[in-house]
């Protein structure tokens, strides 16, 4: 059977991911700008009119919540992991349905917490992941 992915409801969802093992290859002098911006001034988000942030690379969120990589800037992600960055911004394009269905359930289980604390059996090995950092600590 063929996976099955949802949309993302806002397609402005951004999350911060470590970068993977990537193969880079300079292209031409705009990578090297590109990759000397980046080492002095770290990772930028840019910005359209409206504020909004663009030109994010995109990724997708697998079932069990694997970070796939996407389509659009796979090379700044390449940049990323040779500069040993930590963490970068990424745009998030869609995530499968059984994904969705443990989004939903941690935040039904954080609607029931009085501070936000996670309860003990919700989820637990999942708080550290990039795509349910806006359910955890929805403040930060």
């Amino acid at each position: 059977a063929e996976p099955t992915f949802t949309a993302v409801a806002s397609a402005r969802k951004i999350i911060w991911v470590r970068p993977d093992d990537i193969v880079f290859k300079v292209v031409g002098d705009h990578d090297l700008h590109a990759f000397r911006d980046l080492r002095e001034h770290g990772f930028r988000i840019a910005r359209d009119l409206l504020g909004q942030p663009t030109n994010l690379p995109h990724v997708h969120i697998c079932r069990g919540g694997e970070i796939l990589y996407g389509t659009r800037g796979n090379h700044r992600l390449a940049m990323a992991k040779l500069l040993s960055l930590r963490v970068i911004p990424c745009n998030v394009r869609a995530r499968h349905a059984d994904w969705q269905k443990v989004r939903e359930a941690v935040l039904d289980a954080q609607a029931l917490t009085k501070d936000g604390t996670p309860p003990s059996n919700a989820h637990a090995a999942f708080i550290g992941h990039p795509d349910l950092a806006d359910l955890y600590f929805p403040n930060q």
